[in-house]
């Protein structure tokens, strides 16, 4: 009885032991060559596209996730290709949160967003984020949320060329 007991505890504190990650990025940048709202990617963004991929050349990502617009879809594709995962369609930050904090806590998770959904994405999951909205030029942040049990941590990078001067 003993040793299925410690068998149990090790278990528990090997799982909270590991960290699930989520990474948000805002798409990159649009074309605005055709008047749409629904454009594609600026061949700059095509670059950036390539930039995150490259990013995430080490990372077993598990899942995607973007919004049904053809320029969030086109920032993740290729980290979705290369980790052989299909891009997920979703609609609120609410209902992604919960799908992204459940199941494995091993999970890493990439999101794509837009400017004014990015802050609403990383205040569903969890993290402290003061920001309204992303400014209009605010393509190359990448945000990571680290969870270790009830813990989050939240850091921002950058990826692919800086998008202004003063970085």
């Amino acid at each position: 009885m003993r040793t299925i007991y410690l068998f149990f505890c090790c278990l528990f504190l090997a799982a909270a032991l590991h960290a699930q990650t989520v990474w948000v990025v805002r798409h990159a940048e649009k074309s605005t060559a055709v008047k749409t709202a629904d454009p594609e990617l600026s061949e700059t963004g095509k670059l950036r596209a390539a930039a995150l991929t490259a990013y995430f050349k080490d990372h077993k990502i598990d899942e995607v996730y973007s919004t049904a617009y053809i320029r969030t879809r086109e920032t993740v594709s290729g980290v979705a290709e290369a980790s052989h995962k299909p891009v997920l369609a979703y609609d609120s930050p609410a209902t992604l949160a919960g799908r992204v904090w459940s199941g494995s806590s091993r999970k890493k998770v990439l999101i794509a967003g837009h400017s004014n959904t990015v802050p609403d994405i990383l205040r569903a999951l969890g993290a402290s984020f003061d920001q309204k909205e992303l400014h209009d030029e605010d393509y190359d942040y990448i945000f990571k949320i680290v969870r270790k049990g009830k813990k989050l941590r939240l850091t921002s990078s950058h990826y692919g060329a800086l998008h202004r001067a003063g970085h």
